[in-house]
């Protein structure tokens, strides 16, 4: 979703749909333990902080929040907390 407000939930677009690495990243923060996933996606795709995504894998289907966004010349890296959980 791209462009979601507190009156709406934006529009539906797919960026990418295909094969990519989804792995959690860990950290601590104040001594609070700080976790989001991150996926790796070949080519640069139009995302942006706040988007909101759908992942699907094998373990099933997520739905998350755009936190950061890293872009290069190998691909780019999307990371997300899971919303509604």
């Amino acid at each position: 979703m791209t462009n979601p407000t507190p009156f709406s939930q934006g529009t539906e677009e797919v960026v990418y749909e295909g094969e990519c690495r989804k792995y959690t990243n860990t950290s601590r923060f104040n001594e609070v333990i700080v976790s989001k996933y991150g996926l790796s996606i070949p080519g640069t795709l139009p995302v942006k902080v706040g988007d909101l995504l759908t992942v699907t894998d094998v373990t099933g289907t997520f739905d998350g929040s755009v936190v950061e966004v890293s872009a290069g010349n190998l691909g780019t890296t999307v990371f997300f907390n899971i919303t509604g959980q």
